[in-house]
Order: structure tokens, then C-alpha cells, then sequence
């Protein structure tokens, strides 16, 4: 699992997302209490988000990014609660992006979209 790990960053890194997001699940697949694989995992989201965003002209965030963003954070949440080892990290990259994830506010203006519509995230896994 720590290998798969390993390969998710370095597509993640590379700007394989999708390549980066199939090795992360299947690092969770392989052993789902290893906390690293949903911080790998948190990490392809917002990669991914935070590439989405980028490929704006105006590079602002709106609802879909913060719900790709709160992907992201309830891996790090799964991640604290599942290994111990990654607790200190999870909540060191939960606490970094909850500025970023759906206020209610955001919540009562988009009552009913649960997923991300734009186009480049599509692919992401539900």
C-alpha cells in the first residue's frame, strides 16, 4: 500500500491526476486502515481543484471547487480516524483547507448540487 502511495504523489506530481486518483484507490483497496492512502487520496482532490481553478481566466473558487476541496477533507477526516500514525498530518491538511470547503451559506445557494458539475471534474470518483 505504501508503494502505491508512492506512485499516486508521483503522477499526482507529474500531472497524472486520474493516474494519481487510481493508484490511491488502489492503495485503499489493498489495505483500508493505512491512513497515508486517503492523505494521498485528500491530496488528488485538491490537485485536482486546485488545477481546475488554475485553468480559469479569473481564478476564483466557487461551489464546485469547495465541494472537490471538501472531498478532500473528509479524506484527511478518515485518514485521522482510521491510523494514528497520520493523525498529526490529517489534521495539519484538514485544518489548512476548511476555509475552503461549502459554508452553509454556500449550502442554502446550492440546495441541491451534492457533486461537481464542471467539466474537469467529471472524472472524479463519487
Amino acid at each position: 500500500a505504501k508503494v502505491m502511495c508512492e506512485m499516486a504523489t508521483c503522477y499526482r506530481e507529474l500531472g497524472n491526476l486520474k493516474q494519481a486518483m487510481n493508484f490511491a484507490q488502489k492503495a485503499i483497496r489493498t489495505n483500508s486502515t493505512f491512513g497515508l492512502g486517503y492523505i494521498v487520496k485528500g491530496e488528488v482532490y485538491e490537485a485536482t481543484a486546485d488545477a481546475c481553478i488554475g485553468k480559469r481566466e479569473k481564478r476564483i473558487t466557487n461551489f464546485d471547487d469547495k465541494l472537490v476541496y471538501e472531498k478532500a477533507y473528509k479524506q484527511y477526516q478518515t485518514a485521522a480516524s482510521m491510523d494514528d500514525q497520520y493523525l498529526d498530518t490529517a489534521k495539519r491538511k484538514m485544518s489548512y483547507i476548511k476555509q475552503e470547503i461549502p459554508t452553509n451559506e454556500d449550502r442554502f445557494m446550492h440546495p441541491d448540487q451534492k457533486q461537481p458539475k464542471l467539466d474537469c471534474y467529471t472524472w472524479l470518483p463519487n
